[in-house]
C-alpha cells in the first residue's frame, strides 16, 4: 500500500468490498512493521463493522489470505 499510496484512489474500485479492505490495510499499516497478515486486516474489518463504518465484513479470513497472495 505504501508503493500505491497516491496512485490508487479506493473510490475508483468497481467493487466496494475492495475499497473496504484498502481502508482497513491503510489503518493497520501505521501500527505494524513488516508484512500485514490477513488476520490483522480481518480484525480491523470486524472493528470497522462494530463501529458502524461498514455494513458488513466483505471477506472472511480465508478469502483475505487468498487475496494477499
Amino acid at each position: 500500500i505504501d508503493e500505491l499510496d497516491g496512485l490508487v484512489d479506493p473510490v475508483d474500485f468497481s467493487d466496494p468490498r475492495y475499497a473496504q479492505i484498502w481502508y482497513a490495510v491503510d489503518e493497520r499499516r501505521h501500527d505494524i512493521r513488516g508484512p500485514i497478515a490477513p488476520h490483522a486486516v480481518h480484525k480491523r474489518l470486524l472493528k470497522m463493522r462494530a463501529e458502524g463504518r461498514i455494513p458488513g465484513v466483505p471477506f472472511d479470513e480465508g478469502d483475505l489470505s487468498i487475496l494477499f497472495r
